[in-house]
């Protein structure tokens, strides 16, 4: 499957996660706007703080997952031959997506995994070219090819 076909799946499961991300965070930001002169019982205050602590958290979510997207956009109509931010490597049973991290999908009969330029494996990936090898965990991967 081409690089480009594998992103656009990416980006619509990713606009997918955004709007999920969206309607939860409406929803806390619903339960959390009490009218402080409608109530006088101190569990629906402690509950309305429980809420706007979890709208906090989805917002962070919601921006994260934006940022993400369009990083991955930024990457649509870029070849590589070297491992490296925006590059796709295909392995015997995995792809990898490096320099976005995002929830894994399955690509046919591979899983794919995007890995943020912050994490340790991409340090292991980066600067391999077709024909190398790296291991993750206890897994050794052949780079078949890279796009």
């Amino acid at each position: 499957m081409k690089k480009q076909e594998i992103l656009k799946q990416v980006i619509h499961q990713m606009e997918n996660n955004i709007a999920e991300i969206r309607t939860s965070l409406q929803d806390y930001e619903a339960a959390s706007d009490i009218d402080e002169g409608d109530t006088s019982d101190p569990e629906n205050f402690s509950q309305q703080s429980e809420q706007k602590e979890m709208q906090y958290q989805m917002q962070i979510q919601l921006d994260s997952a934006q940022s993400s997207l369009i990083e991955l956009k930024d990457f649509l109509g870029k070849e590589y031959s070297v491992a490296k931010a925006g590059a796709l490597i295909e392995t015997e049973t995995n792809y990898f997506f490096l320099g976005v991290s995002f929830p894994a999908l399955h690509i046919g009969e591979k899983e794919l995994l995007g890995i943020s330029a912050e994490s340790p494996a991409y340090g292991v990936i980066n600067g391999k070219s077709k024909g190398g090898s790296f291991q993750l965990g206890k897994n050794k991967h052949s780079i078949l090819g890279i796009s």
